[in-house]
């Protein structure tokens, strides 16, 4: 019998040697492959879901949510700057699943809901005074709804209009005061 390395194989240990050889360079494709770098910052204060989040002048705000087994109206602001989070004005209505946007240097935060149903609310935060107006309610109540701002309106869209599992493809457009 012929050995393998006269065959045209690979002689003996050589693919043992190799083995390590292609595990890195497979792990090394890997990573390049994954583009993005995470890391860890300060932990939020606060324990929640179902919260809106909106970037404001260099922070970025959390407001809302539900808490183990109540609605919060919690708004807290986050600093990445300084890696520090700190408490702001809360929200008039406490809800969850409500949706944000920024639009003119005010977050607006639209909707949600409770164990008392769902919402129609529409509320802006102004953060140079820390401070919550109310605004028009939406045409329709709902929760888990996104809310994204063009040309100078907010577009409200989506949402559950029963609490809990409720499905919508109602797409409102708001335009704030000035």
């Amino acid at each position: 019998m012929r050995k393998a390395a006269e065959a045209g194989g690979l002689p003996r240990g050589f693919a043992a040697l190799l083995a390590p050889v292609l595990l890195l360079w497979a792990l090394a494709f890997a990573t390049l492959a994954q583009e993005g770098d995470w890391r860890v910052k300060a932990s939020a204060p606060t324990e929640r879901t179902e919260v809106a989040v909106a970037a404001l002048e260099g922070k970025i705000y959390v407001m809302g949510g539900f808490r183990r087994f109540w609605v919060t109206s919690l708004v807290e602001a986050y600093d990445p700057a300084a890696d520090r989070w700190s408490e702001k004005a809360p929200l008039p209505t406490p809800r969850s699943g409500i949706a944000a946007s920024v639009l003119n240097g005010v977050i607006h935060v639209f909707g949600g809901e409770s164990p008392e149903g769902t919402f129609d609310t529409v509320e802006a935060y102004h953060p140079a005074r820390d401070s919550w107006r109310t605004l028009a309610p939406m045409p329709t109540s709902r929760h888990g709804l996104g809310a994204a701002a063009v040309e100078g309106k907010i577009f409200v869209l989506s949402g559950g209009p029963e609490p809990g599992g409720s499905f919508s493809a109602v797409n409102e457009v708001f335009t704030p005061p000035r």
